[in-house]
């Protein structure tokens, strides 16, 4: 199976099927905490989500599938990739306006 075959893949699987997702972003006060869990599809977690990511929609990329979330705090540590990059401009936009915990 091609890499691009099992990323679509494992993309449909974490979209559809319940998990937990971790939230692995910085903490926002009053919206959500560095390290939060959650259950459901993907779809169910944002939806219950929806007001913290709709005063702050760049947060959606921080919520993880549990299978990603030791990766995906390596890659922020790390540096000199998306996911840090990411993670800085989120922090960046906090101190604009929703403060950080």
């Amino acid at each position: 199976m091609s890499n691009l075959k099992k990323k679509a893949v494992y993309e449909e699987t974490v979209v559809h099927e319940p998990r937990v997702f971790v939230y692995v972003g910085p903490s926002i006060k009053g919206g959500i905490t560095n390290g939060s869990i959650f259950a459901g599809t993907r779809k169910t977690v944002l939806a219950q989500l929806r007001p913290v990511i709709d005063k702050c929609p760049k947060i959606e990329r921080f919520i993880v599938a549990d299978r990603d979330v030791s990766e995906t705090k390596k890659k922020i540590k790390e540096g000199n990739n998306g996911w840090s990059a990411a993670y800085r401009e989120l922090l960046s936009d906090l101190q604009g306006g929703i403060k950080n915990a």
